[in-house]
């Protein structure tokens, strides 16, 4: 297809087209090939109830844009569609509800819900990495996730951070970025095939140092009716599931606004600190220092009402 532009030409702005998307002639449609397991029970006058509910998905073919088509080429659309692999998909939910009071004047009832849910990378085409980037652009960094065979999808990927540099010599295994001195941080090197370290901090050393996926989420809802007035209490939560802390990257960083633990920075009046000194070469560095747990347990909502 063709979108209408406006050029500049002579000095003057006149009508043209240009192609949209640059076409993939081997581009297929994803498949997906899906197994449901279900288990409905009610017990004591169906007082109680459950539904119980497992899947797995087979997705093959999987749909996504190719940024590699250069500027020069004229396409509008900077990417084009490619089939790049086959991912997993499995879980369990299970929801229960109860009458746990029945009378003329009062009723409670309760709603529960569970599940857990885990995706895997089977299958990349040639078996090769994809970097993808979540950052703002200001960060200067290419690489925050990646998809690789056997591991979830959006992974988080970057440096282990390993404490403070406090002189003398690094322990094992570790190393700075280039220019590193006292009070900056330091990371875990990644050994080559022959376990050796070469002592420098680059590309070679990231590795995946988080999982977005909660190992299970939750939710119960009470609610409560008392003649004409009813009470209806909801909280929900998750269990597991990292959190990549970007706006924390840059509040740290020390070139503009910061959060008061840059109060608490490495210095030579605060030696035992683990937060690098202010202004330190680590320049937004993405690293398990910004790598957070994301459970939580939420009081949703809770409502009071009275019928007329």
């Amino acid at each position: 297809t063709f979108d209408n532009v406006i050029g500049l030409a002579g000095g003057q702005l006149v009508p043209g087209v240009v192609p949209d998307q640059l076409a993939n002639a081997s581009l297929r449609w994803e498949s997906s090939y899906q197994t449901n397991l279900g288990l409905d029970l009610g017990l004591f006058d169906d007082k109680i109830n459950m539904e119980v509910n497992y899947y797995n998905i087979d997705t093959k073919d999987l749909l996504m844009p190719n940024y590699n088509t250069p500027v020069y080429l004229g396409y509008l659309t900077r990417f084009a569609l490619k089939n790049v692999g086959e991912i997993n998909n499995k879980g369990l939910e299970i929801a229960l509800s109860s009458t746990n009071i029945y009378t003329n004047n009062l009723q409670w009832t309760t709603n529960l819900n569970w599940s857990t849910n885990r995706t895997e990378i089977i299958k990349m085409n040639e078996g090769i990495d994809v970097y993808l980037d979540a950052s703002p652009g200001y960060f200067s960094r290419e690489r925050t996730h990646i998809l690789r065979e056997g591991e979830v999808p959006g992974a988080f990927w970057g440096y282990v951070y390993e404490g403070v540099y406090v002189g003398g010599q690094l322990p094992e295994g570790t190393a700075m970025l280039a220019g590193g001195t006292i009070g900056d941080p330091m990371f875990a090197e990644v050994a080559d095939e022959e376990g050796n370290y070469d002592g420098v901090i680059d590309t070679q050393d990231q590795q995946i140092i988080g999982d977005p996926t909660p190992d299970f989420t939750y939710g119960i809802n009470n609610t409560v009716t008392y003649k004409n007035f009813d009470l209806n209490v909801f909280i929900q939560g998750k269990q597991g599931g990292d959190v990549f802390n970007l706006t924390r990257v840059q509040l740290m960083n020390g070139d503009a606004n910061a959060i008061t633990d840059v109060l608490d920075a490495w210095s030579l009046e605060n030696p035992e600190s683990n937060i690098p000194r202010v202004g330190n070469n680590s320049l937004r560095e993405l690293s398990t220092r910004f790598v957070e747990d994301g459970s939580y347990i939420r009081l949703k909502n809770v409502s009071i009402g009275y019928r007329i």
